[in-house]
C-alpha cells in the first residue's frame, strides 16, 4: 500500500518490471519484488521526503540535473551520489549486508535462524528448495510463514532483497537432512 502511494505520488517513476510484478503478486500486502536496486533507493528518499528527514541525513543523493536517459530514474542511475558513513546516518537507505544478515540470523549460531534441518524450510522459506514458489509461482504475502526469533517475517525467499553493498560469500555450511 505504501508502495502504490509512492507510485501515485510519483507519475514519471518508470516501473518497468510492473507487468512482472503482477503476474507473481496477487495483493497489495504481497512483498514488492522485480524492482531495480535504483528504484528502491529512490523509494528510500521519497520516504526521507514524507518524514521531512533533513537531507544531510540521506544516504542517496541524487543527480541535480538528471539526465533524461532510457532507464534512468530521475536522476539516481546517472550521477547520484553516496554518501560515506551511510551507517551513521538517520535517513532511510537500504540495508547493509552484514545489517541484513544479522537481522535474518537473529543471533542464532546455526547456518540458518531457524536450525540445520531442511524440513523445517518450508515453514519459514518460500523458495524453491522448499516448493513453495515453484507450486504457486506467486509471493506469498508479509507474515504467511513463521518469522525468526526476533519477528521479523520474510527473511528467507519470496522475494530477493536489495542490499547497500555487495554480498561476501563465506564458505558455505551444509544442511542436515
Amino acid at each position: 500500500e505504501l508502495f502504490e502511494r509512492f507510485c501515485r505520488e510519483n507519475p514519471d517513476f518508470e516501473w518497468k518490471e510492473k507487468e512482472i510484478f503482477q503476474r507473481f503478486s496477487s495483493s497489495p500486502h504481497d512483498p514488492v519484488g522485480t524492482i531495480s536496486w535504483f528504484r528502491a533507493v529512490r523509494f528510500c528518499n521519497w520516504l526521507n521526503e514524507i518524514e521531512k528527514i533533513p537531507r544531510d541525513q540521506w544516504s542517496y543523493i541524487p543527480a541535480d540535473s538528471p539526465r533524461s536517459e532510457v532507464g534512468d530514474t530521475k536522476g539516481y542511475e546517472t550521477g547520484m551520489k553516496i554518501r560515506k558513513g551511510v551507517q551513521n546516518l538517520s535517513g532511510y537507505r537500504v540495508p547493509l549486508e552484514s545489517e541484513w544478515e544479522y537481522s535474518c540470523r537473529s543471533q542464532t549460531i546455526t547456518s540458518r535462524y531457524y536450525g540445520n534441518r531442511r524440513g523445517l524450510l518450508k515453514f519459514y522459506s518460500a523458495s524453491l528448495d522448499s516448493g513453495k514458489s515453484e507450486a504457486s509461482q506467486r509471493f506469498l504475502g508479509v507474515a504467511s510463514l513463521k518469522p525468526n526469533d526476533w519477528g521479523l517475517f520474510g527473511m528467507l525467499g519470496n522475494a530477493y532483497e536489495w542490499c547497500h553493498d555487495k554480498y561476501e560469500s563465506p564458505e558455505s555450511e551444509s544442511l542436515e537432512e
